[in-house]
């Protein structure tokens, strides 16, 4: 499964969103040899606004020393949705809005989608709704799904845990 992700972020267009203008940069050159940090989120989720602060945290503080990206799934329902919201993921690689091809892959590969999406996304059986952060390893290892809940329980402790 892991793998397939990092297959499929490969040739992907990522950018990063907020004050300043996006810009595209190759998905697999930013994110060789990297943990991966799949957001899956959207700007109307109650939930998502709530973990989006302690994400940016952890975040500001591990990856200076660890080789960590978070990548930006949304679930956002329009470009100006998904704009607004991408003011605070700045830090981050994002998922083009327009691409939602990749954004419903993704989706997909992981099982992870907000429920009002689950027949447009094409998932039978969700494993979990949003947010959702899906921990990948440079090899392509998913290591969990639920990085969410661990790092709201143990912060960056969570790091000894994915081994990092």
């Amino acid at each position: 499964m892991g793998s397939t992700i990092l297959k499929l972020l490969r040739d992907a267009e990522l950018v990063r969103v907020g004050d300043v203008a996006p810009f595209l940069s190759s998905g697999f050159d930013a994110l060789k040899g990297k943990t991966l940090l799949l957001y899956f989120s959207a700007s109307w989720c109650p939930p998502c606004r709530r973990f989006t602060p302690v994400l940016k945290e952890f975040y500001e503080a591990v990856a200076t020393k660890h080789p960590v990206e978070v990548v930006w799934v949304s679930s956002d329902d329009s470009q100006t949705e998904w704009g607004e919201y991408g003011k605070i993921m700045a830090a981050y690689y994002a998922v083009p809005f327009e691409n939602r091809d990749l954004r419903t892959r993704l989706k997909q590969e992981v099982g992870v989608c907000a429920s009002k999406e689950q027949d447009s996304v094409g998932i039978q059986e969700r494993k979990r709704g949003i947010p959702t952060l899906a921990v990948v390893k440079p090899d392509g290892t998913l290591l969990t799904i639920k990085g969410d809940e661990e790092i709201t329980r143990n912060g960056i402790a969570v790091l000894q845990e994915w081994d990092l």
